[in-house]
């Protein structure tokens, strides 16, 4: 699964810089590339059917053979989309409202379509190319910045996947149009192969390209896209193993391993406040000299949601999976109950390394499968899903609220400033509702996070 999103990064990454090699050769030609709407408004958003979807394809895909065995997925169109959502924003620098998306054809065609809006992209393009620029075409140039206001940027690339083509030549380009200015074939391969070869030279591109040589197969059927691929293992390990790879920045692996390290020095039984603490104050002093407190502050949660056996995150969703579930680690303790810890540190390391939405329909889906299972719903549960949401959230969202974070957790001492205290009417005995009390639940749940001073919504 993993290697396939980068696969999608790498193609994605192609059409970015096809995009700006196509905005200069069409520069005299701007008010025939500017749109007045996009083709692409936003990415898709994950409902809890996705969810539950992805959950089941995640699992199926896991329990194939042996890493070294040549392994199959096939997404559908939706799957597809949902991925360049997630992962593409996160992968590429892009410019202000960009936006991708893919669209599978019968026949072995699919189409990649891209919209940018105009400004942005007219003003980067500008600044980065300026120097180069004749007086005149600078004058020009300002005109098309100036011009593209409001305005939009659409490219759509066509390709041909052709399953029996040589190992890693499965993708030709047809026809690149940029606006309302179609390319013809030629222009368009040789336009594409030349961005291709300026990728391919690229450091930070050369996971991906080691991921498209481990590619065995590529085939559009019946509008669902088959991929089968081999997994090279390297000293006992999967060289791709482990869904933090995929989405963490470059360097951040590391910055996570010095605090998996300071982890490794506190308690590893507990309460969780007498680790969280001490955390968030070394998280405080290293931001004094790395002046990024958002990195330390991401750095940290995903730390600890790895003390929590993150790695185990495939197996924790399946919830057939009873056994896995119960050897998942709790080391720690809110109100002395391990599930509550637990849930508030997977959320907010699931919404780092996934996103908020993922992360909140992965709580739910629990709780509606608990119910399934016999089990009733729990208003605790829910509120350490939610408490986790907004820690990883605050932490996160500013360099200012970041400060206030490692402020706030460095100088907690009690279980109630970390997680709001429902009370006694919320006895763990007590704790079973159904279905039809989700929603009020949820109201409740939020007025109570409300009331924290950390765990308010901030803007």
């Amino acid at each position: 699964m993993k290697l396939l999103l980068r696969i999608f990064i790498f193609l994605f990454g192609i059409v970015i810089a096809g995009v700006v090699l196509l905005f200069i050769l069409g520069w005299a030609a701007s008010y025939a590339l500017f749109d007045s709407e996009p083709q692409v408004a936003a990415y898709e958003s994950t409902s809890l059917e996705d969810l539950r979807r992805i959950k089941h394809l995640a699992i199926d895909f896991s329990r194939q053979t042996s890493p070294d065995a040549v392994k199959r997925v096939t997404l559908s169109e939706r799957d597809v989309n949902l991925a360049i959502g997630h992962f593409v924003p996160r992968q590429a620098k892009l410019p202000e409202q960009t936006y991708f998306a893919a669209q599978l054809a019968p026949a072995e065609r699919a189409n990649v379509i891209a919209s940018a809006l105009a400004k942005p992209l007219a003003k980067q393009l500008y600044e980065q190319y300026r120097n180069q620029l004749q007086p005149w075409a600078r004058s020009l140039a300002e005109k098309v910045v100036a011009a593209s206001t409001g305005r939009w940027v659409n490219a759509q690339l066509e390709l041909t996947v052709n399953a029996d083509a040589e190992q890693g030549k499965w993708l030709s380009v047809e026809k690149i149009k940029l606006g309302s200015i179609p390319l013809n074939e030629s222009l368009s391969r040789d336009i594409a192969a030349r961005v291709l070869r300026e990728i391919t030279q690229r450091e930070d591109m050369a996971l991906a390209i080691e991921s498209w040589k481990n590619l065995r197969r590529l085939s559009v059927e019946d509008t669902k896209l088959s991929v089968e691929f081999v997994i090279p293992e390297r000293g006992g390990e999967l060289a791709l193993g482990g869904i933090e790879s995929l989405v963490l920045k470059p360097g951040e692996q590391e910055l996570i391993n010095i605090y998996s390290r300071q982890l490794a020095a506190l308690p590893r039984s507990g309460a969780l406040v007498k680790v969280i603490a001490p955390l968030f104050e070394f998280a405080a002093q290293r931001s004094k000299q790395s002046r990024d407190p958002v990195a330390e502050n991401r750095a940290l949660l995903l730390a600890l949601a790895r003390r929590y056996g993150g790695e185990q995150l495939l197996t924790m969703m399946d919830s057939g999976q009873q056994r896995f579930a119960r050897d998942i680690p709790k080391p720690y303790t809110i109100y002395g109950r391990r599930d509550l810890a637990q849930h508030l540190i997977l959320s907010a390391g699931l919404s780092l390394i996934a996103s908020q939405d993922v992360a909140e329909l992965f709580g739910i889906d629990k709780e509606l499968s608990d119910l399934l299972g016999g089990r009733s719903i729990s208003a605790w549960d829910l509120l350490a899903d939610k408490a986790g949401l907004r820690l990883a959230e605050n932490a996160t969202l500013s360099s200012a609220s970041a400060i206030d974070t490692q402020k706030w957790f460095s100088r907690a001492r009690r279980d109630r400033q970390i997680l709001p205290d429902l009370g006694a009417e919320f006895d763990y005995s007590e704790d079973k509702f159904g279905p039809d009390e989700l929603d009020q639940l949820e109201l409740m749940i939020e007025l109570y996070l409300e009331q924290h001073p950390a765990l308010r919504k901030r803007s």
